[in-house]
């Protein structure tokens, strides 16, 4: 993720979720698929930051149940 702060991402999620409550079924579908689409386009990237994050905890020490739950699979 960019560097946005915290209550930026707040502010902007409620501004979403304001704007989704009044959204039609269809536009929600849509925007969902567009969501999805995004994650697979962004699956090699998103897989190879989790390694790092698996790497990073197990260097520093985490449990076995840490780790695992941080693993995507």
């Amino acid at each position: 993720m960019s560097n946005v702060s915290l209550t930026d991402l707040g502010r902007r999620s409620k501004s979403a979720a304001q704007h989704l409550a009044s959204s039609s079924s269809a536009a929600k579908d849509e925007a969902l698929a567009g969501c999805a689409d995004r994650l697979i386009d962004a699956t090699e990237e998103i897989l190879e930051a989790n390694a790092k994050d698996v790497a990073r905890c197990v260097s520093q020490g985490a449990s076995p149940t840490v780790v695992d739950r941080l693993r995507l699979s």
